[in-house]
């Protein structure tokens, strides 16, 4: 991939950090002995911040893509960019290119409705992007096998006022699209080309009528349609307190297929390998102070999204973000958040009973994202986060980091 000359400073910290770990509650069995951290690697530079937002395994599984945005406090013209890196296995930077932006290179500083929102890539090796440049201006760009980036095609979204957030490969080789319309959560099928196939709001309880709702999570079945996770809650309250999430089975045009609902929010879903659905969520309980507890939970549900067996993480300190799930061969899960500069992640298996815990440091001490995404490579577990930390001169700095983590 071409390099480019402001670039030139990255700064790509690669830090070695065998067995240091703290925290670990660890139970016999095979394959579930804790965690350690085998690295750390960081992408930053003096005078960019870069912020991390979605991860994407290569095709043949010898390293990833990460997006990410820019920015630049001091020459707000050199801020609102959107890069692709490549990154092998062992945490080595292979390759560097920004995403070119197809409404000119105006400033633009990267925002709720203006960063690379998700990818995925094909058994091809094509690497597809979902980019938002500005609200209601969301393109598909694509990158081919040898690195070279195509013309990003927009997408015709009937309604103007929606906002994308969501990109998942169809079993028929297309797109399904996770948004939102004004208040209403909406699904959206596309071809590789950002052609619109259909176009469906998905109608989802709320508490309140007028409560906006929006998807928050998804996965292709293998029956070619889609489940979705929709979150809906008051417009003053919707990121504390009592809120709606739903689950929505749509066959492959979009038709309602069923539905269930569960009291929480910041809904993670993933496919069970012997059927049914694992699902990660936060619930809000008052403490003897009136004040809302956030509780990492998690569910199983069976095909019909009955609910099967539920498990509360209270162990875990209060202030834990967003919690990220990854579906284990051995029918096992793995969690994954943050909390201040440390990172969390929570083994279970079958039956959801807590197999050991981890907390891994960041090596400069800094605040780890309150977002993070992460896969599993056949043993090995990577996690990318942005980081949020301060230079020499006590300014703010952010930014990129992976971990690779083995039992």
């Amino acid at each position: 991939m071409t390099k480019l000359h402001h670039t030139a400073r990255l700064l790509i910290l690669r830090l070695c950090l065998f067995s240091i770990y703290s925290g670990v509650v660890a139970y016999a069995g095979t394959n579930d002995l804790p965690m350690h951290t085998v690295w750390q690697m960081q992408i930053g530079d003096p005078e960019f911040h870069y912020v991390a937002n979605t991860l994407a395994i290569k095709p043949n599984k010898e390293g990833f893509y990460i997006a990410g945005s820019s920015m630049n406090p001091a020459q707000p013209s050199e801020s609102g960019k959107f890069w692709l890196w490549e990154v092998d296995r062992e945490g080595r930077l292979a390759g560097h290119q920004q995403i070119k932006n197809p409404l000119g290179e105006s400033p633009m500083l990267p925002s709720l409705f203006a960063h690379v929102k998700d990818m995925v890539t094909t058994e091809t090796a094509r690497l597809y992007l979902l980019v938002e440049y500005k609200q209601n201006e969301t393109f598909l760009v694509s990158v081919d096998e040898t690195g070279k980036q195509v013309a990003p095609h927009k997408i015709a979204i009937t309604n103007s006022n929606t906002s994308i957030a969501r990109m998942i490969k169809t079993m028929d080789k297309n797109l399904y699209l996770l948004g939102q319309q004004s208040v209403d959560p909406v699904v959206i099928k596309t071809d590789l080309n950002g052609r619109v196939i259909w176009e469906k709001v998905v109608d989802i309880p709320r508490r309140h009528s007028g409560d906006p709702a929006v998807l928050v999570d998804g996965m292709a079945t293998t029956q070619g349609g889609l489940i979705v996770v929709g979150n809906s809650a008051a417009a003053d309250s919707f990121f504390v307190g009592p809120s709606v999430l739903s689950l929505v089975k749509l066959d492959r045009e979009g038709k309602l297929l069923t539905s269930a609902t569960i009291d929480g929010r910041h809904g993670k879903i993933v496919i069970r390998p012997s059927g049914g659905y694992a699902l990660a969520y936060t619930q809000f309980e008052r403490d003897a102070g009136q004040e809302w507890l956030q509780i990492p939970t998690v569910a199983i549900v069976d095909d019909s999204l009955k609910l099967v067996r539920v498990k509360k993480l209270d162990s875990i300190p209060q202030g834990l973000a967003e919690v990220h799930l990854v579906a284990l061969p051995n029918e096992g899960l793995l969690l994954a958040g943050s909390r201040n500069n440390r990172l969390w992640l929570v083994r279970l298996d079958r039956e959801l009973e807590t197999k050991w815990e981890y907390w891994a440091d960041n090596a400069e001490k800094q605040a780890w994202a309150w977002k993070c995404s992460s896969v599993l490579v056949e043993d090995d577990v990577y996690v990318l986060t942005s980081i949020f930390g301060s230079d020499a001169q006590a300014r703010p700095l952010f930014k990129v980091g992976l971990l690779r983590l083995r039992p």
